[in-house]
C-alpha cells in the first residue's frame, strides 16, 4: 500500500457511517489518515507522511464511529479495495464475509392488566425499553402465561410511542 494510497471499504446496507469514521493503525501502517464517506463507502487515504506498506497481512487498521444496523441478523458482504493515489486498483476482495448482528435487550419491561380480579377481562398495558429501533413493519411478540384467555383476538393500540396501524394475531 503506497504511502499516499487508499483503502476503500464498502459496507453493506444498514451500517451507519454518518458519525465521521476515523482510521488508525497502532503499529502496522505508519503515517496519518483522512477518511471520507460517500453512501456506504469509506475511503481511508494515507497522507504521504509514512512509508510504503509491503505486501502482506494488515491486522490493525481500525475504523471508529461505525454504527451497526438497528436490526439483528446477518449483514451482507463487505468489499475492501486498495488503490494508489489516482484511484487505480491494487488489490480487491468483494466477498469479505458478512457479520451476524445480535439482538439487543429489552429492559424495564412490565405488563399490567387493567383489572387484577380473577376472571375479569380488559386491557393489558405493555411498557418496555428497546435497545434498537422497531421497523415500521416490525412485530412485538408477547407470550402470556397459562390461564390468560386470548380467544377473542385482542386489539392493539398505542397512545403515543408507536404510530401506524396494528394487526394482532394469537398463536397457541
Amino acid at each position: 500500500l503506497p504511502k499516499d494510497g487508499k483503502v476503500v471499504v464498502t459496507f453493506p446496507a444498514g451500517f451507519d457511517l454518518t458519525n465521521t469514521p476515523a482510521a488508525s493503525s497502532t503499529s502496522e501502517i505508519d503515517g496519518t489518515f483522512v477518511t471520507t464517506v460517500v453512501g456506504q463507502v469509506v475511503t481511508i487515504t494515507r497522507q504521504n507522511d509514512g512509508t510504503d506498506e509491503a505486501a502482506g497481512a494488515i491486522r490493525d487498521l481500525t475504523l471508529s464511529n461505525i454504527g451497526n444496523p438497528g436490526v439483528s441478523g446477518n449483514t451482507g458482504t463487505f468489499t475492501i479495495t486498495t488503490t494508489d493515489s489516482s484511484g487505480a486498483t491494487i488489490d480487491t476482495l468483494a466477498t469479505v464475509p458478512l457479520v451476524a448482528i445480535t439482538p439487543g435487550a429489552i429492559s424495564s419491561a412490565t405488563i399490567t392488566p387493567a383489572s387484577l380480579v380473577a376472571g375479569a377481562s380488559g386491557n393489558v398495558v405493555l411498557a418496555f425499553t428497546m435497545s434498537n429501533l422497531l421497523p415500521k413493519d416490525g412485530k412485538v411478540v408477547v407470550t402470556f402465561p397459562a390461564g390468560f384467555d386470548l380467544t377473542n383476538t385482542p386489539a392493539a393500540s398505542s397512545t403515543s410511542e408507536i404510530d401506524g396501524t396494528f394487526v394482532t394475531t394469537v398463536v397457541g
